[in-house]
């Protein structure tokens, strides 16, 4: 989902409701990195999250791990 509402962040990733926010000012000027780039990350996020459960979120930041 295209979201005016992200000014500093290029993608957010709401785990309890299975969202993805895209920020439109940035999708508006790199279309591919976007889809190519940060849409997995995020996906990546959510999909850990449904593996793993909400004590996993602390985890599935972008420390060593990750």
């Amino acid at each position: 989902m295209l979201c005016n509402r992200l000014t500093r962040t290029i993608g957010k990733n709401y785990y309890w409701e299975n969202r993805i926010h895209l920020a439109n000012k940035f999708f508006a000027r790199n279309e591919k990195f976007m889809l190519a780039e940060i849409l997995p990350h995020e996906l990546a996020h959510q999909i850990h999250y449904n593996l793993y459960g909400l004590d996993s979120v602390q985890h599935a930041c972008h420390g060593i791990e990750w």
